[in-house]
């Protein structure tokens, strides 16, 4: 209606004063207008992954079923194996998905909410041959996310029994190049960040894996140290998150030990009677 309006104008302006030549001009705003409203492709782009956005899935579905098209499609939500993610690592797995869904030439992806893709398909038989190398792929890419966290197990010398009872669990962080990041590169980064509580939850969850895999008491180890940063114990859901995991693999209480890292300050002492 804009267009025809500005269209009309100018025909009867050029129509009253043949030499002003503006009815090209006034073509040329029209066509502008059509196509920032109706072709405008970056409208439909997710700016965060580059896959299409949730506006144009509306209008596939609408124009889909306007017109009695079928089509298949998958939703898929990206959740932790543990807690929760914080926005630096939900943004991490939401670009590693896009780039696994992106690419995919018989099918096309969308990002519709913060952790949430759909991807149609247009027939169930592309579905069934992509679905399962998709589906490995993003479970490969999300688990890698957690898989450069590595623990160590450094012996603890009992003089009394001379013996070896107990060993404290070291974690080491494996960079792209395969060298270890230590600690002290790490750690601080990761309280400052919030980071540290599902870093401690996932060095937790490795050691109570070694303990039921019987290597633990296969090397004589009644017990591991594990570290706890001040920062998580500010994580109201803490001991729950313990008890979830010590139930999950079948620990005692007494086969691991939390030890308050140097980083506690004094304060932090109601918040950890709390937990007990």
């Amino acid at each position: 209606m804009i267009w025809q309006m500005i269209y009309i104008i100018a025909a009867i302006i050029q129509y009253l004063h043949p030499k002003y030549l503006i009815v090209g001009f006034a073509t040329s705003i029209g066509m502008f207008l059509l196509f920032s409203q109706l072709e405008n492709p970056a409208a439909d782009i997710d700016r965060e992954t580059g896959c299409y956005n949730l506006e144009l899935l509306k209008k596939i579905l609408l124009n889909s079923y306007k017109n009695g098209h079928s089509f298949y499609a998958v939703d898929m939500v990206l959740k932790p194996a543990e807690g929760r993610w914080n926005e630096h690592e939900r943004k991490a797995a939401v670009t590693q998905a896009a780039e696994v869904l992106y690419p995919l030439k018989k099918a096309t992806a969308f990002h519709i909410l913060s952790n949430e893709f759909v991807v149609i398909f247009p027939d169930p038989d592309t579905l069934n041959e992509t679905f399962d190398s998709m589906r490995g792929e993003l479970k490969k890419r999300l688990t890698d996310l957690d898989d450069r966290i590595e623990v160590f197990y450094q012996p603890i010398y009992d003089l009394d029994h001379h013996n070896f009872p107990s060993a404290e669990a070291l974690v080491r962080l494996r960079q792209t190049d395969g060298s270890l990041l230590p600690p002290g590169k790490f750690i601080p980064v990761a309280e400052d960040s919030g980071l540290i509580r599902s870093l401690g939850l996932r060095v937790l969850e490795k050691v109570c894996a070694f303990i039921r895999q019987g290597a633990a008491s296969a090397s004589g180890l009644q017990s591991i140290h594990v570290n706890l940063s001040a920062v998580q114990l500010d994580e109201s859901r803490l001991a729950a998150q313990i008890s979830s995991l010590f139930s999950r693999y079948s620990i005692k209480p007494g086969q691991i030990n939390f030890e308050i890292t140097e980083s506690a300050k004094i304060g932090k002492k109601k918040k950890c009677l709390q937990h007990t």
